[in-house]
């Protein structure tokens, strides 16, 4: 394993970001912070306290010497956007409770987890600022509208998750940046030369060490700016971001693989745009068809700040819920999301079974009540849903107000779809890690063709 050590850096400058997001530097550790003041002065002690001014000990490495890499792409959501009213102290884990546990296992750039351009206003011709080490990962709210990523849940929960006594030791870094439609993140454009510079860089400070590094995930947060610009057939945008991705990555790092992906669904609500729904199902199609590209989960039901963002709460669940993905599929046993597996139609009875393993359950607490609790059943001479209950632990039953015809093809059954949410879940005892939210698995958004069952 890797361990986070106290060490002196005598005549090494150190770095560390303020409130506002500048980088500032320090001459040393113990000496040239009596200029700081205020926010800055409060910053630099908590990240001394709660980070010791850390450094990996080479004596101690990553199991089997590999540094593993989950790297984040997408739009604001991938970097923790929108934070703009959450205040700074309550809710970033980082600050309600240093230091972080398994800090020696969960690492990132000194540069931070996000990078320099996150922000849509950041410049994308500055120089890059370049990293001189690896740390603990702690998460900084920017005081305007960058706070807490899923990157420190999503690390805890890989640990937590893995094996005692064989855990890896993981980088995460996001690469996004807010309100960034596929051209703007695509290969040839400043974004994805940015993201490959990151990964570069892992590679050089681990190898520093004697260590080889493996891109082992990708997450993708994104969707959004192609939704508003109707983007035509996006599930070949996907594609051909994976290929891009997965070609410079082994280049890079010399795997013979991977990375894997891994997508949470767009939740946001239908604005009107020509193609707003298709970037939702899109998502849910290619993971569908593509075995190394993963859904994870929605994000309707998770703390939100607005009807795009979430709060610093919600990120670190979205993150959890990353995190149990990427465990589940690396110990062999794969992963899919609350989601059907069947859908008949017998007269006027469409029941759809679901793949969970605990009861399902209609959630109108956490999710304010849904029409049909997020169903429809969109054949327009039918006169609508009549009602909509639970039949055993795996089976949703709609009764419609009257049988449709026999048709030529097949009906279909949506969920969350216009407007993104429902209220259909499982009963997963699972929690997060910090805040105990319970992490059940929510049904993501679909339309499915539905099979005519004579009667």
């Amino acid at each position: 394993m890797a361990r986070i050590a106290g060490k002196s850096r005598v005549n090494r400058p150190y770095f560390f970001t303020d409130v506002n997001g500048d980088r500032v530097e320090i001459p040393a550790f113990d000496s040239g912070r009596g200029e700081l003041e205020g926010n800055e002065l409060s910053r630099f002690m908590m990240y001394k306290r709660a980070r010791q001014i850390e450094e990996i000990s080479s004596e101690n490495p990553p199991q089997d010497n590999v540094l593993k890499v989950v790297y984040a792409i997408g739009q604001s959501l991938s970097v923790g956007g929108g934070q703009t009213s959450n205040s700074e102290t309550p809710e970033l884990a980082v600050v309600s409770n240093p230091p972080r546990p398994y800090s020696e296992y969960c690492l990132m750039l000194d540069t931070g987890a996000r990078g320099q351009y996150a922000s849509p206003s950041s410049d994308l011709d500055a120089p890059r600022i370049s990293a001189n080490d690896f740390t603990g990962i702690y998460e900084v709210y920017n005081g305007n509208n960058l706070g807490e990523t899923h990157g420190t849940g999503l690390l805890e929960r890989l640990i937590v998750a893995g094996t005692e006594g064989q855990r890896d030791t993981w980088v995460f870094r996001s690469g996004g940046r807010g309100g960034q439609a596929y051209a703007d993140l695509a290969k040839g454009t400043a974004m994805y030369a940015h993201s490959l510079e990151d990964m570069q860089e892992i590679v050089d400070l681990a190898a520093g060490r004697g260590w080889t590094v493996e891109i082992v995930a990708m997450t993708v947060t994104h969707g959004e700016a192609d939704r508003n610009a109707g983007t035509e057939d996006y599930i070949s945008l996907l594609r051909q971001w994976k290929t891009d991705y997965q070609a410079d990555v082994q280049a890079i790092t010399g795997q013979a693989s991977g990375p894997l992906f891994f997508v949470d669904q767009m939740s946001n609500p239908f604005n009107g745009a020509p193609l707003a729904n298709q970037i939702t199902l899109d998502q849910y199609d290619w993971a569908e068809e593509d075995p190394e590209w993963f859904m994870v989960a929605g994000k309707y039901y998770l703390p939100s700040i607005d009807a795009l963002h979430l709060r610093a709460p919600g990120y670190r669940a979205l993150g959890e819920y990353h995190g149990r993905a990427i465990r589940s599929v690396l110990d062999g046993n794969g992963w899919e999301p609350l989601k059907p597996v069947s859908l008949n139609l017998t007269g006027n009875v469409v029941d759809v079974v679901f793949n969970n393993s605990t009861p399902l359950v209609i959630d109108t607490t956490t999710v304010e009540e849904q029409s049909n609790y997020g169903f429809s059943f969109p054949y327009q001479q039918a006169s609508g849903i009549a009602s909509v209950e639970l039949v055993g632990t795996d089976t949703v039953r709609l009764t419609l107000n009257e049988a449709p015809p026999e048709p030529a093809g097949s009906y279909f059954l949506n969920y969350a779809f216009n407007i993104r949410k429902g209220n259909l879940r499982d009963s997963s005892s699972d929690e997060a890690l910090t805040d105990s939210l319970p992490l059940h698995n929510w049904a993501v958004s679909f339309r499915l063709p539905v099979t005519f069952v004579a009667a």
